[in-house]
Formats: C-alpha cells, sequence, structure tokens
C-alpha cells in the first residue's frame, strides 16, 4: 500500500536539508510515488536514484520523470531495495530518503547495507520515516540530527557525522523526538 511522506512532514524535512540537497547525489529507496527525490531534485539535487518494487509505481515514477524533464538527474529501478543495495556499485550517495512500508523491519538491514558497504557519503545524510510504535535502533551508525513525530508516523535527520557542532544539531542530546501540533 502507497503512504506518501505528507505536505507537512515533506516541507519540514525540506527545511532541514536546505543547507545541504544543492549538488547532491540522492538515494529514494523504497520510493513509492518519488515525491521526496523528485522534491531534492527540485530544489537542486544534481542526480536522484528511485528504486522501488511495485511495477505501478516504478511506470509512473518514470512517466513524472519524463514529464519533468529530468531523465538526465534520474535512474528508476523496478526492484527490491535490499537487493539493490547489495548490488550497487556506483558513488556514495549524500541524502538517502528511507521510508520502507512500516512495520517490514526493512530499516534496520538497509541502514547496515548504507554504513557497512560506505554506500553513504562521509557527511551523508538519511532521512528515516517509520510507524511510531516501530523500534528502530539506530544508535549504532548514526547521529541524530533532528527527529519529530506526527499522528502515527515518527522521521527524523540522521549523520554519520558524531560530532554535535553540526549545523543541523538542535542541542538535544539524545534527539528525543518531538511532536508537531496540528
Amino acid at each position: 500500500m502507497l503512504r506518501p511522506t505528507s505536505d507537512r512532514i515533506r516541507e519540514t524535512l525540506f527545511n532541514w536539508l536546505a543547507p545541504d540537497i544543492k549538488d547532491a547525489r540522492c538515494l529514494d529507496l523504497y520510493a513509492g510515488s518519488g515525491a521526496l527525490g523528485l522534491e531534492a531534485l527540485s530544489r537542486g539535487a544534481a542526480h536522484c536514484d528511485f528504486v522501488d518494487q511495485d511495477r505501478h509505481c516504478s511506470e509512473q515514477l518514470r512517466d513524472h520523470i519524463q514529464t519533468l524533464g529530468c531523465q538526465e538527474q534520474c535512474t528508476c529501478t523496478r526492484g527490491i531495495a535490499t537487493d539493490y543495495l547489495e548490488q550497487y556499485r556506483g558513488p556514495a550517495w549524500d541524502v538517502v530518503f528511507l521510508d520502507p512500508p512500516f512495520d517490514r523491519s526493512m530499516i534496520m538491514y538497509s541502514l547496515d547495507q548504507l554504513i557497512e558497504r560506505g554506500l553513504l557519503a562521509p557527511d551523508g545524510l538519511i532521512y528515516l520515516e517509520h510507524g511510531r510504535r516501530e523500534h528502530v535502533d539506530w544508535g549504532q551508525h548514526l547521529s541524530c540530527l533532528k527527529q519529530k513525530n506526527a499522528g502515527e508516523v515518527s522521521y527524523g535527520l540522521f549523520s554519520q557525522r558524531q560530532h554535535k557542532s553540526d549545523s543541523l544539531h538542535d542541542g538535544q542530546p539524545d534527539c528525543e523526538p518531538s511532536s508537531e501540533t496540528s
């Protein structure tokens, strides 16, 4: 079932990413509609790789890419996201959008592949979106920069950077999620 990121969450995310998105190489893993990757391109990202296993979503995404005329800045792969990460041999990504179907235990495996295989650039950022009740142990590899809850969704921006002086870090030592109000 397609569950696109809400407009409010997407706006918050791209406010967080504003200083880092220009000329970035992005990956929209579990792309669905491709809204996150397409938004990144519209805000100046240099390239985005889209991956989704659903035939209908992949076809629609290819159509959107063609309509927008950004084929030179994109690849669109229909396939299983974890297989894609295992087989990928290209350059590291600066920004990764990781928003798999909820309650499917895909986040941890995807994170492990991204970090252990060096698929995330040294100062790369990962956006995670998951069900609020899902436990995601990101602490082993990542530093939390920003995190929020909205309804049944928990989302945040994470980095491999281990220092607290990062411009995105909001000073919260444990980065507990805050809730958005309507």
